[in-house]
């Protein structure tokens, strides 16, 4: 029997738009935008499959592309202020028609994770055999 190997998704949302600050997401921080240190973070970890950007704005979607991560359109109906993270990862899905993935999902303007702490908190999903895992900062949940 042939094992189907996990696919691991890490989505990660990047609006232009933003109450306090627009295309926040591309500011310079040290050298590099917020998004860079996002996307780095994901493509170097061994343990994630595809990264991708869910985005509204043009500037984001290329900075996305020239990083290396996959760029899925995020409609207008869900990229306004009021918008919530959980349309935005069904529209991915969708999008990719995918029905057995790990989510890891990272916000940029949330605190950077490094490389190790994405093996930290991937691990116990897949070691449990879980279809889905949801990261906000201190709480954890699975599906």
């Amino acid at each position: 029997m042939r094992v189907k190997k996990l696919e691991i998704l890490s989505i990660i949302p990047a609006r232009g738009g933003s109450k306090g600050i627009r295309l926040k997401n591309l500011l310079n921080l040290d050298g590099k935008s917020l998004l860079n240190y996002t996307v780095s973070s994901s493509l170097s970890s061994k343990l994630i499959t595809r990264t991708i950007v869910s985005t509204d704005h043009p500037k984001i979607a290329k900075e996305a592309m020239s990083l290396g991560a996959e760029v899925i359109k995020r409609p207008q109906k869900i990229s306004d202020d009021k918008a919530t993270i959980e349309p935005v990862i069904k529209h991915v899905l969708n999008f990719l028609k995918k029905k057995e993935i790990l989510l890891k999902r990272k916000e940029n303007e949330k605190k950077l994770i490094e490389k190790r702490k994405y093996q930290h908190i991937i691990r116990p999903f897949r070691d449990k055999n879980f279809y889905s895992g949801f990261d906000r900062r201190n709480l954890l949940s699975c599906y």
